[in-house]
């Protein structure tokens, strides 16, 4: 478990981690970096994990 939320549960109220996060740390995982470029279909570039960072407690 990572992190705390308030009474009922309803608000992080410590390390929050985000879906952006996890994929970071997924792709880390698989030894991809997640500030790896793409093109998407217009062939804008993006961050494959947007603003995500690999978060090493996710692992412990």
């Amino acid at each position: 478990m990572v992190g705390k939320t308030g009474r009922i549960a309803s608000d992080v109220v410590h390390t929050p981690i985000s879906r952006k996060n996890i994929l970071a740390t997924v792709s880390h995982l698989h030894g991809i970096d997640p500030e790896t470029m793409i093109l998407d279909r217009l062939n804008r570039p993006l961050l494959i994990a947007g603003t995500g960072k690999v978060r090493i407690k996710l692992l412990t």
